[in-house]
């Protein structure tokens, strides 16, 4: 195994990943020599892979076979230099990575499996090859190594993060599986939530094999209890279709304080209810912040006024970004000012029916101006009848 940990960059080109992410790639030896997700990080420079090699004693000119599980560039980006030091692999994919194959790198030494192919690579070392489209790309597909029952599942069974010392489940302190529990949570919501229905299919391909360790292309290796991330992403679709932790989520925005007075008063509410939540406010938290809390929390509050006969933007343009991740089914309610008219109601409820949300909301309130008591007092009303929806949706 060769790990490299990656910091201050945007993941996709868009998610903010404050945490770092490692990159894995994987070594299989038997007479012929395979590669399996070889990377090299997105500062573009293959020397590093090779010199990563090299200290754990493997030339990559022994290299016979790349086994692309998925054509991302963080998985395949050093394909083209490595054919400059050697001239006689031959790249491993499915049909859909084998036209990026040619398309990015005009590669065309390629052999194209489908469910169940197989490659021995002698010594009792056999890879079987096993399709699982638009996880999340279609041209994936999960490596299994027949012989010590691992599965290389490339992004599948992924998370954030950096990994120092320990890289396996069994090694890590119970601060660390918190720390992986909170940042699978947040790549599953910002790289994977849109396919959820692919990953559900994923996961039960996975359970027809006899599976020892989970090597992931992200995150930690799964040697002693595999079934955990395999029930952890699992939850995860569950989340992505409206089920969440016991633990609300507050996007909210305010232009002159008077939507924000209204938030202050929500806050003392689940506090005396002993209401676990978070707060985000959507003009300054960053896209990946807010998908995952969102996706990870069971219920919403959205705080937010009229703004030109609209919803506020940010917290209009961070609905519309859950919406494109596909998290659906949460209880949610919302409250807010307008002055000289409203509207905010009527932009959110077009956000929630174009993507298709179906999210359970309590009734709306909205007051001109700074709230009154009563509107107070129907704010208070909406967060209690929030809670038990919440209760209900809750794992």
């Amino acid at each position: 195994m060769l790990t490299m940990n990656v910091d201050e960059i945007l993941f996709e080109g868009m998610w903010d990943i404050m945490n770092g992410v490692t990159l894995n790639s994987y070594i299989v030896r038997g007479e012929k020599t395979a590669i399996i997700d070889g990377v090299i990080g997105w500062d573009g420079v293959p020397e590093t892979l090779y010199k990563n090699l090299e200290e754990i004693g493997v030339d990559p000119r022994s290299i016979d076979y790349l086994i692309v599980n998925h054509m991302e560039p963080d998985h395949s980006g050093w394909i083209s230099n490595f054919r400059k030091i050697k001239d006689d692999f031959v790249i491993i994919c499915t049909d859909k990575a084998a036209k990026m194959v040619s398309s990015f790198y005009g590669e065309d030494k390629v052999r194209i499996v489908k469910e169940g192919d197989t490659l021995d690579l002698g010594k009792g070392k056999v890879l079987s090859f096993h399709p699982v489209p638009n996880v999340h790309w279609p041209d994936t597909m999960y490596t299994y190594e027949t012989g010590t029952k691992t599965l290389f599942s490339c992004d599948m069974f992924g998370a954030f993060g950096r990994m120092e010392e320990h890289c396996f489940d069994d090694e890590l302190t119970p601060e660390e599986q918190d720390f992986f529990e909170s940042e699978g949570i947040r790549y599953y919501s910002n790289v994977m939530g849109t396919f959820t229905a692919s990953v559900k299919k994923a996961i039960e391909k996975a359970k027809t094999l006899d599976i020892k360790t989970i090597a992931p292309g992200h995150g930690p290796v799964y040697r002693e209890n595999p079934q955990k991330i395999i029930d952890d992403y699992a939850r995860f679709t569950r989340y992505a279709e409206g089920a969440g932790k016991n633990e609300i989520t507050i996007l909210w925005g305010s232009m002159y304080g008077m939507t924000a007075k209204a938030l202050g008063h929500a806050e003392k509410v689940l506090k005396r209810e002993g209401i676990r939540y978070s707060k985000l406010e959507a003009a300054r938290a960053g896209d990946s912040e807010i998908v995952a809390s969102v996706f990870r929390a069971a219920a919403i509050i959205i705080a937010a006024p009229t703004y030109e006969y609209k919803l506020f933007p940010p917290v209009a343009a961070a609905l519309s970004e859950a919406g494109r991740k596909r998290i659906t089914g949460k209880a949610a309610f919302r409250f807010g000012s307008y002055g000289w008219s409203g509207g905010a109601e009527n932009e959110l409820k077009e956000i929630i029916e174009r993507n298709r949300m179906n999210w359970d909301f309590i009734e709306s309130v909205e007051f001109e101006g700074v709230p009154k008591e009563e509107d107070l007092a129907r704010v208070e009303s909406g967060i209690l009848r929030l809670i038990e929806k919440m209760k209900e949706k809750a794992e």
